[in-house]
């Protein structure tokens, strides 16, 4: 998943006052165990959170990243991701504050604070209470602009990015107005429960689904095919160091 190193402003201070604590990372996904294609597909299908830490060596190995929730898929289209975080939520508030650890049969207190949440498209609006079709007028969880004006809009100035105030604004109307249709809005998210975290600053992009499985192959074979059109390379040079490039 990408995210930076750094902390928002929003949660700094807390920084300050525990310069050792944990920055953490949650990171959703969603694994089908059994074949996809099946019949049975979606029956034991599970929603994974996972929690990383910022500032260790290599945080994208698998010795970094810990699995910190589990359930099944229907059963949080069921009940909502705001019921089934709730048990995560309360351990990390409770770090939040400090737990004891033993180390070496010494105690001591540790200090922890979620700084980012990553996820696929999908998964992050639902998480965040914003509506989960990308064909809705305002589906995007980082600004309202309109679904007609992404298709040609390339720079966010041009349009109004949401805000812990405005999001804040717009979660205290849900009752009175339809702020699924005006703004995107469908509930409040559960996260925003955890102290010195803040659901619409703390989102990021996720690389893998992003970039990785998504624009980013497009994009390298429109390049190639015109590097190889300008007769600059070859197909067989592209298929040669292929082939021989260490991927390790």
């Amino acid at each position: 998943p990408g995210y930076d190193n750094t902390s928002t402003d929003h949660n700094s201070a807390y920084f300050k006052k525990h310069p050792q604590a944990l920055k953490l990372v949650l990171y959703n996904d969603d694994v089908e165990l059994a074949n996809p294609l099946g019949s049975r597909s979606g029956v034991h299908k599970l929603c994974m959170f996972y929690i990383m830490v910022q500032g260790k060596p290599l945080p994208s190995k698998l010795t970094s990243i810990h699995l910190a929730l589990m359930a099944y898929s229907s059963d949080v289209k069921h009940f909502g991701y705001n019921a089934i975080l709730q048990p995560l939520i309360a351990d990390l508030n409770q770090l939040y504050n400090s737990i004891e650890v033993f180390r070496a049969a010494q105690s001591d207190r540790m200090h922890g604070l979620l700084v980012h949440l990553v996820g696929d498209n999908l998964a992050a609006n639902a998480i965040l209470g914003l509506v989960e079709s990308f064909r809705a007028d305002h589906f995007c969880r980082f600004c309202l602009m309109p679904c007609n004006e992404t298709l040609t809009t390339l720079s966010h100035e041009q349009t109004t990015l949401r805000s812990v105030e405005l999001h804040s604004s717009h979660t205290s109307q849900l009752q009175h107005r339809d702020m699924v249709k005006e703004v995107g809005v469908k509930s409040k998210c559960a996260l925003d429960e955890l102290k010195d975290f803040s659901s619409i600053e703390s989102t990021v992009p996720d690389i893998m689904h992003d970039i990785l499985e998504g624009v980013g192959k497009l994009e390298l074979r429109l390049l190639l095919t015109a590097l190889i059109d300008e007769k600059l390379i070859t197909l067989d040079l592209v298929n040669e160091r292929q082939k021989s490039f260490n991927y390790r």
